[in-house]
């Protein structure tokens, strides 16, 4: 393994239809600083619009799983491609264009700076317009996962952040592959006690954004698959920490 490979990071870019927000996206990923600072990585999880084709045309590295395994499968993917390839550090840039290359740098800096197994952008953090029911949705996961599991974090759903990746392997087959994957991340990380950073960050909402719906209903889904996760599936891992 090369030297060059193992001071770089891991970009993920988790992919599901997003073929509105792919041309503008890779535009944006040509920035100069993050592709000597980054390997980028696609990864489409089963797209059934013209993703796959315009990852095909772009010659990027691109992961594709067969069938829709979900948000926590594709980070997971990522984590093991990383671990495999030796990798230190692997930073999710969702693929909606509503993140932006400078924040990505900075959330870099912050885990190249100091010894943290977990950086997260937070968009609650950041004194902007968000959609009051997401807003509101956010804050409740965020002050419920904070007294009941000591999340380390405000931001518990924020699925923009960089992983120490030996921090982070150990967990996950106790990780879900859905939508929860970040809430329970959130747990762990107050349970092992995880160093975690959280720092402000930029949201963009656009005509093209992914639309998740900020109902009551799917926030109980929410939050009942991931306490079902945590009591089922629950426990520290055997192997904790792994060396780098």
């Amino acid at each position: 393994m090369s030297l060059k490979t193992l001071e770089k990071s891991l970009c993920l870019i988790p992919c599901f239809n997003e073929a509105a927000n792919l041309p503008g996206l890779l535009g944006d990923l040509r920035h100069p600083e993050l592709l000597a600072r980054c390997d980028l990585l696609f990864l489409d999880d089963a797209s059934t619009d013209a993703t796959p084709e315009i990852l095909r045309n772009s010659g990027q590295a691109t992961l594709r799983q067969k069938t829709n395994a979900g948000y926590g499968a594709a980070v997971k993917a990522g984590l093991r491609h990383a671990r495999e390839r030796g990798y230190a550090r692997m930073v999710v840039f969702p693929g909606d264009r509503q993140r932006s290359v400078a924040d990505l740098l900075r959330l870099l800096n912050e885990m190249e700076s100091g010894t943290w197994d977990l950086v997260v952008g937070s968009k609650l953090r950041n004194h902007q317009s968000i959609p009051w029911p997401r807003a509101l949705g956010n804050r409740f996961f965020s002050a419920l996962s904070a007294a009941i599991w000591r999340a380390p974090f405000a931001d518990v759903l924020s699925g923009f952040k960089v992983y120490r990746v030996a921090s982070v392997f150990p967990l996950l087959e106790l990780l879900p592959d859905r939508y929860e994957f970040d809430l329970v991340l959130s747990a762990y990380c107050g349970r092992l006690g995880l160093a975690v950073r959280e720092i402000p960050v930029s949201v963009h909402y656009h005509a093209h954004s992914t639309k998740m719906s900020s109902s009551v209903w799917v926030g109980a889904r929410m939050l009942g698959a991931a306490v079902r996760h945590l009591f089922l599936r629950g426990g520290k891992p055997v192997a904790w920490p792994v060396e780098e």
